[in-house]
């Protein structure tokens, strides 16, 4: 047995059942009231007592109205009301009311077990001219409608009568009771659609003839004024031509019962079907169409030239709409439905009617039109609702032509306007508003060009002025450039060489713990940076005043509707497509987007961020990438320099936000490779390897990202013009710049960092090179087996699967095609990098930046000087060598910008060439040398038999300079020293020259440094190992002997 929630017994049944039966037992019987005359009043005050019911649940609503300066009172169903709980209502009172035929009393529990509590509750059942008088005066005609359509037709049709001999009673107005008899009589039309409804037809019919007035003399009887005519005449029209174009949207495609029909079910005992067939649904809507077109026919007789020009002038119950437009709307629409089904309703379409109806389409007008006639003033007054009410879709429409005049964007009032109905707007609307303001930008940079040539203009008509702006002008190199506190902070680096640590991240789940409080931590610093160096953003006034001054006059615009409509929009395509079409627009070249809560929601949202992709909270990213999606961006980026499995979400995310990512890798890698903070902790910190292997993939990632569906040929002609050589140019131009910032403000750990970047560089190259050869050479041999299969299956050409393999063939071709494209645009990304002279010029410098006297010695700033020195002779050495344009390069390079020329000879450096010199020119080049130069300077030295003597020369130079920087430099100098040593004298020495050697090097100055003896202890090793003495302490006691037996002789 179903249980329907709605018949379940409640408060409001027991509050019926008592006031009526008190109503019953203390007033008058409930079934006396088998007629309306002289009942007027009782019945009236039956249904206050319902009324009161209804209200104390708040199920209806009293609206109290003048009509000629008399109040009358309407109830409506309560829009917040449970509708369920109405229909129960609805359905105590129906199914304790007479039903007709006693049989059908008799059987209602037998068939009807879900209904069997609610029966017999009063004393006596009341009449059903009781109840739809109740109906009527409690508010629940529409729920009897309902009852009409859903309810049995044995029934049904009997409340169709009573309803007849009713309405004409409390509904006084002719014109109100057209909207009880269309309600009416759609539920004719969806009882059709739900069962057999030929007698309820009938039923209809007969209502709509007594009470519809259908000739001239009931309605000039009923209707005194000819005003009050014609509107009733229009109303009457329209009212029965909506019914007619329900069943014909019913005819082209049938409705389904809603789930509260079960409600309104009342079962008996099945009926034996005559032999006479029954006509269909589509039959009983067909015939009801034909009856209701007569019916209008009847009323079309009524209306001459003067009623329909009368209409024009007369409002109607819409807004926009005269009378006229909404009959003349209504014909279209039969018109049209009649037309599109002339073929399955033949009937319909034949009436006469449908010609007749031809005559008004002409004063047809869509809502559409209406708004385009309405003045700005006029638009806003509607959706403001001073016009009268509008339902959704009217007011969807109007935001639509308010939208499609510009003024409205910039004007405050039309913003208000719109953010009252901000409910109806979606993302067509949000996508209106982008491309406005982007036409804005266009406009402002157009404007912009306009200044700059009237300037130039006025500057090449008065050239006095113009060498006077130019004495006064400041160039790029005049400007003075601040840098963060730590950016030139130099000498405050640790004077060790970082170790480098091989990080390898944890797998076992007992350090998953702490694993996550590390990266909680990080992501706390990188966050504590972000805020750091964003300013003052939290400055609620600052953010005020700078905002509406650079988006006025869109400043409401952007913060009451572009910002809250995309934070709204919950697919995330169309979230994406959204941002592209901004950032296509460069709308933020103009504008900003940014709150005054955007930091502290990116602080949190990244703080809470997880590296799992699979639960990256997308539309959050997308809602901070709306308003500031550099920083957004950025933070993320930085995210990953700290941990590589935020680098691998990162790069995930890259690739599922395309293009919008694509074009904000370029001012993120400009932000990371600048930031000297970033560059001189990651070599430090516990993920070291994670901040070069982000920069690495932001390098490549472009041309992984790069579809190849172009062929060979053209690709040799376009590939300059791809996105991913664009990107390549600014990797490398950003690099460079970091590289030229870094050297100028010595910032070494810094410049260590970016050349160790740059010289991964061509193992990324080449890692990518490998793999579209590996791919060429799988497709080459694909296409072969294709091929020899082709082969063995020529005999029989005309078989299915020789053509099968035809068609592998060509697409495998296809394939191969697109891996050589493939290869070769990764072939020419390892080339132009590998070629640049930008990179060579300013490798160049900064090795001549890096240089400096022994005072001035930095072991950070040698590591730096070694990394430089190893891309010069890795990658630009024998390109210069071979190269005539680009030694003329590097000697106009030398000549002018170059401090330390003596280092160079002619276009190779002075200090690897293997040359004799004297000691002093040793002394002078050791004094700014690197690690690899040093050696091989010390190397020609000891070949040349004076090593010692340069060692001597250049510590008397330390010792003048009583600097410990200067004695730093020659502890390093003798490290090298000592390198040299081993390879060139003790490595391969008889054993019987060790005492020699071991003499050698006890002659060396400042033998006795504790530091130099830690950089002689490997030779030492070697040279004592015959005598046994192995361990440092007896070396170190060796050493000190020995130098003490020295000095004393």
């Amino acid at each position: 047995m179903e249980d329907l929630r709605a018949l379940n017994n409640c408060e409001p049944f027991k509050q019926l059942r008592t006031g009526l039966t008190n109503y019953h037992t203390l007033v008058k019987p409930l079934n006396s009231f088998n007629y309306i005359s002289g009942n007027d009043q009782p019945i009236k005050e039956i249904a206050e007592v319902v009324l009161n019911v209804l209200l104390e649940h708040n199920l209806v609503i009293e609206n109290i109205f003048l009509v000629k300066a008399e109040e009358h009172l309407e109830v409506k169903v309560n829009p917040a009301a449970d509708l369920d709980r109405l229909r129960g209502i609805l359905m105590y009172l129906i199914l304790n009311s007479a039903m007709g035929k006693k049989e059908k009393e008799l059987e209602l529990a037998k068939w009807n077990p879900q209904f069997v509590h609610l029966l017999k509750q009063l004393p006596e059942p009341l009449t059903q001219v009781l109840t739809v008088s109740i109906a009527l005066l409690c508010g629940l005609h529409e729920l009897l409608f309902e009852f009409f359509a859903y309810g049995p037709a044995w029934l049904t049709s009997q409340y169709f009568d009573r309803l007849s001999g009713v309405l004409g009673h409390f509904v006084e107005n002719k014109v109100d009771t057209l909207t009880y008899i269309g309600g009416a009589l759609n539920a004719v039309t969806n009882a059709i659609c739900y069962r057999y409804s030929m007698p309820i037809i009938d039923n209809s019919m007969a209502l709509l003839q007594r009470h519809l007035l259908s000739s001239e003399e009931r309605l000039r009887s009923a209707l005194p004024t000819s005003s009050g005519r014609n509107r009733y005449l229009a109303k009457s029209i329209c009212m029965l031509l909506d019914v007619v174009v329900q069943i014909l949207n019913c005819l082209q495609k049938p409705p389904r019962a809603p789930n509260y029909a079960s409600i309104y079910a009342l079962h008996s005992s099945p009926v034996h079907p005559d032999n006479v067939p029954l006509p269909s649904a589509q039959q009983q809507l067909q015939i009801f169409g034909c009856k209701l077109m007569d019916s209008v026919q009847l009323l079309l007789q009524l209306i001459s030239v003067d009623t329909y020009m009368t209409w024009h002038e007369m409002k109607s119950d819409h807004v926009l709409f005269n009378m006229q437009a909404q009959v003349s709307n209504r014909c279209l629409k039969v018109t049209q439905l009649l037309a599109s089904g002339q073929k399955e309703h033949e009937s319909l379409f034949n009436h006469s009617l449908n010609s007749q109806l031809s005559n008004f389409v002409g004063g047809a007008q869509s809502f559409e039109q209406c708004l385009s006639d309405l003045t700005l003033g006029e638009l806003l007054s509607f959706l403001d609702g001073e016009s009268g009410e509008a339902s959704d879709e009217e007011l969807s429409k109007a935001l639509d032509e308010l939208l499609s005049r510009s003024i409205c964007f910039g004007s405050a009032e039309c913003v208000q306007s719109m953010v009252k109905h901000k409910h109806l707007m979606g993302a067509k609307h949000l996508l209106l508003m982008i491309e406005h303001l982007g036409q804005v930008v266009q406009l402002r940079k157009a404007e912009v060009e306009e200044m700059d040539g009237i300037k130039a203009e006025t500057a090449a008509a008065n050239p006095a002025n113009g060498q006077e702006q130019a004495r006064n002008y400041k160039g790029p190199q005049d400007v003075v450039h601040t840098e963060p506190p730590n950016a030139g902070n130099a000498a405050n680096e640790q004077e060790t060489q970082p170790e480098l640590m091989d990080i390898e991240l944890p797998s076992n789940a007992g350090r998953r713990e702490q694993e996550e409080e590390d990266l909680h931590n990080m992501q706390l610093d990188v966050m504590n940076n972000s805020s750091t160096s964003s300013g003052d953003d939290d400055d609620s006034d600052h953010y005020d005043y700078e905002i509406a001054d650079v988006n006025a006059p869109y400043t409401e615009l952007i913060n009451s509707l572009v910002l809250p409509l995309y934070q709204s929009i919950t697919d995330t395509q169309v979230k994406m497509d959204l941002l592209h079409k901004r950032d296509q627009l460069d709308v933020l070249h103009q504008f900003v987007f940014y709150q005054p809560q955007y930091m502290s929601r990116r602080i949190f949202f990244y703080n809470q961020l997880g590296y799992w992709k699979d639960n990256f909270p997308i539309n959050e990213f997308l809602d901070l990438c709306f308003e500031q999606p550099e920083e957004t961006w950025l933070d993320f980026a930085r995210l990953g320099m700290k941990h590589q499995r935020f680098c691998l979400l990162y790069l995930t995310t890259i690739k599922r936000l395309l293009p919008h990512s694509l074009i904000l890798m370029e001012s993120t890698v400009k932000s990371l490779l600048n930031d000297v903070q970033l560059a001189t902790q990651s070599a430090t910190t516990q993920y070291a390897t994670a901040s070069t292997e982000m920069l690495l993939c932001l390098y490549e990632q472009p041309i992984l990202l790069q579809r190849i569906d172009t062929p060979v040929a053209a690709l040799m002609l376009q590939q300059q013009k791809l996105p991913f050589r664009q990107s390549q140019e600014r990797f490398l131009a950003d690099l460079i710049e970091a590289l030229s910032k870094f050297s100028l403000n010595k910032s070494f750990s810094a410049v260590e960092k970016t050349m160790l970047v740059l010289l991964q560089l061509d193992s990324v190259e080449r890692q990518l090179m490998k793999t579209a050869k590996d791919k060429v050479k799988s497709k080459h041999s694909h296409l072969n087996r294709l091929l020899q299969s082709k082969a063995r299956t020529n005999s029989n050409a005309k078989s299915y699967s020789s053509s099968i393999i035809a068609v592998a063939v060509r697409r495998a071709r296809h394939q191969l095609q697109l891996a050589k494209a493939q290869m070769i645009l990764h072939y020419s990304f390892h080339r132009y990098r590998s070629t640049n002279w930008d990179i060579i010029a300013q490798v160049v410098l900064s090795m001549d930046q890096l240089r400096a006297k022994p005072e001035n010695f930095h072991r950070k700033r040698i590591a730096a000087l070694d990394q430089t020195l190893k891309y010069y002779i890795k990658h630009a050495n024998r390109l210069i060598t071979s190269n005539e344009v680009l030694r003329g390069r590097l000697r106009l390079l030398i000549a002018e910008k170059v401090e330390h020329k003596h280092l160079w000879h002619n276009e190779e450096l002075d200090l690897l060439r293997d040359a004799k010199r004297s000691i002093s020119e040793y002394t002078k080049l050791l004094s700014v040398a690197s690690t690899v130069e040093s050696i091989q300077l010390l190397r020609c030295a000891i070949r040349l038999n004076f090593g010692l003597a340069v060692l001597q020369r250049f510590s008397d130079q330390v010792d003048a300079m009583n600097s410990d920087r200067a004695q730093n430099a020659y502890n390093f100098t003798f490290k090298c020293y000592m390198q040299v040593l081993y390879c060139e004298m003790i490595q391969h020495a008889d054993p019987s020259k060790y005492p020699l050697l071991i003499e050698h090097i006890l002659r060396a100055p400042k033998i006795a440094n504790p530091e130099n003896i830690l950089s002689a202890m490997s030779n030492f090793k070697v040279l004592l190992r015959p005598t046994g003495v192995r361990s440092q302490a007896l070396i170190q006691r060796f050493i000190a002997e020995s130098l003490a037996l020295a000095n004393r002789i």
